[in-house]
């Protein structure tokens, strides 16, 4: 089991449900190259794909999906 740093969980979250890292950055007061090291951080250490990344911004991929709905979980349950 990959033991991560919880703000690459929050940055891939925050990317998820804005679906672009500058809308995620002014979410999070946090730069866009930050997320976007969080986000290639996290998919190196999973060694999987969480985002297809396009002209209209990031969209999910299957395992980006799946990682979402835990992810979202955990940050919701910390939030509480």
């Amino acid at each position: 089991m990959v033991d991560l740093d919880w703000n690459l969980i929050k940055s891939f979250v925050a990317v998820a449900e804005a679906g672009s890292l500058s809308a995620a950055s002014r979410r999070l007061s946090a730069s866009q190259p930050t997320l976007g090291r969080h986000i290639a951080d996290l998919e190196m250490a999973l060694g999987v794909t969480l985002f297809r990344r396009g002209r209209r911004g990031y969209e999910l991929t299957e395992a980006g999906a799946v990682l979402y709905e835990r992810g979202k979980t955990v940050s919701d349950e910390a939030a509480a």
